[in-house]
Formats: C-alpha cells, sequence, structure tokens
C-alpha cells in the first residue's frame, strides 16, 4: 500500500470538499454510506459481543465479513475521512451504548497515522461524541510500532502482539479529575479484544469505569 504524502493528503481533502461523497456500495449520492446499504450490515445482537467477550464491557455495530471490512479498508487506506461521522452514526443509532462520562480512542501507530494523514479512530470517537454531548478526552498513545493486528495470522501473535504497546499519557498519571468516572473506549475492529484489553488495563489505573465500542467483531 503506496502511503499518503502530504500532497496527496490535502488532495484528498479537496476531493472531499469540491465533489460529494457517494455511497461505497451503490454509489447513491451524498453519503459515504446511504441507509439502505448500511441495513445490509451483519448486525450484532445486544448480547452477543458480551457472549464473545465476557472479559470486556463491549457493544458492536455489526460482525466483521467482506462488507464491514470494505468500509474499514476503505475508511483508512483510501484516506476518507467522512466515515468516521458515518461510523459514528453507526454506533449512535444502533449499539447499546452505556452511561459514560466522556469519550475516548484507541490510539493509532504513530507512523500509520502520519501516513493516512488522520486517526481514524479519534474521528469516529469525536463524532460520536458530539452526537451523544460528551467529552472526548486523548487518554492513551501507543508505545512502539509493531505489526497491525488485521495482518497478524493466529490468536496467540495477536495476543503477543498488544502486550506493552499501550501507556496513559503522562500528564494523566497524576490526573484526579478523571477518577471514578466512566469512559467509553472507541475502536473499529475487536478481533481477540487484545488491543481493547490492554487500553483499558492502562485507563484503570486511573480508577476509571471502562466501556468499549467497536463497529465490527469478529466472530
Amino acid at each position: 500500500m503506496t502511503p499518503l504524502t502530504p500532497l496527496k493528503t490535502i488532495g484528498t481533502l479537496l476531493v472531499a470538499v469540491l465533489f460529494p461523497h457517494c455511497c461505497l456500495f451503490c454509489e447513491w449520492p451524498g453519503t459515504v454510506l446511504c441507509t439502505r446499504c448500511s441495513h445490509k450490515l451483519d448486525f450484532c445482537t445486544q448480547i452477543e459481543a458480551p457472549v464473545y467477550y465476557p472479559d470486556l464491557s463491549l457493544v458492536a455495530v455489526c460482525r466483521f465479513n467482506q462488507d464491514s471490512r470494505r468500509i474499514i479498508h476503505t475508511f483508512k487506506y483510501r484516506g476518507i475521512p467522512a466515515f468516521g461521522k458515518r461510523i459514528a452514526e453507526l454506533l449512535f443509532h444502533h449499539a447499546s451504548l452505556p452511561s459514560i462520562d466522556f469519550i475516548t480512542s484507541v490510539p493509532p501507530d504513530p507512523v500509520r497515522k502520519k501516513r493516512r494523514g488522520f486517526d481514524h479512530t479519534q474521528l469516529i470517537a469525536q463524532n460520536l461524541a458530539t452526537l451523544l454531548n460528551k467529552p472526548y478526552i486523548t487518554t492513551l498513545k501507543k508505545n512502539t510500532q509493531s505489526g497491525a493486528q488485521a495482518k497478524t495470522n493466529s490468536r496467540k501473535e495477536r495476543l503477543k502482539n498488544a502486550e506493552h504497546r499501550f501507556s496513559l499519557l503522562p500528564q494523566l498519571t497524576v490526573q484526579q479529575t478523571l477518577a471514578h468516572k466512566k469512559v467509553l473506549l472507541v475502536d473499529d475492529v475487536c478481533t481477540t479484544g487484545s488491543t481493547l484489553r490492554e487500553c483499558v488495563y492502562e485507563l484503570q489505573k486511573l480508577s476509571l469505569g471502562c466501556h468499549c465500542a467497536v463497529f465490527c467483531i469478529r466472530v
């Protein structure tokens, strides 16, 4: 995959402004995913995510399949930030979101973020925060560059890949105002849950009640 240079990133944003989006699947104008095509997603039941990930307080919009993979891939690698708002809308309308005080997101690898020109999980979380009328707070950083979770071949490799990848931002280690609040941690995909568990482990150092929300889950 060819990385997005700054020039390409600017070009992508200009195209988004000058030309209206069309649905990824049917090319209906005005939105990256129209209502009709969104209904074709393999939606999760309210209890499905807790069954597959019982140690996480987790909600999800849909199951991971060819369609949801195409949405995530287009969002991340073709540089279309409008998907951040659309996925947030799907979470808002289709996931049973818990009562929370603020929203945060799983941080991406800094190198991949620079190539894309934007933080895709942050875009989802910020748009969801707007819909819920809750603050968005950046809480975590990714410590080292590692292999992408989606490209590891086994559950064991994904679990190993997630070890010690994340930590709290330095200013939060002494932050008292967040203690005992409820946070919603947002990510795009949950495969084994290892990334979410690692982030939740760090957030719980602030005595936070942690809930998770993702666009799709592997079942």
